[in-house]
């Protein structure tokens, strides 16, 4: 097994979309505790997050990828 030095073996990483990524880690980390590990993009399309052992991968959401507030 090739071992993923960005986040362990055993762990199930969702991937959620935001139309704004940068408030989405403000957020997460203001309301969960949610910690960045790392960020891509520029501007920011990307984050990898934890809470202890809890995972999550934060992507800009493309056309499609949101349903539209009513």
């Amino acid at each position: 097994m090739i071992f993923n030095r960005s986040v362990p073996s055993d762990t199930l990483l969702p991937h959620i979309h935001y139309r704004d990524v940068e408030a989405a880690i403000a957020w997460l980390g203001n309301a969960f505790g949610f910690v960045e590990h790392y960020r891509h993009g520029d501007p920011v399309n990307g984050a990898q997050m934890s809470a202890g052992n809890a995972w999550i991968m934060v992507k800009r959401a493309g056309h499609g990828d949101v349903t539209p507030k009513e």
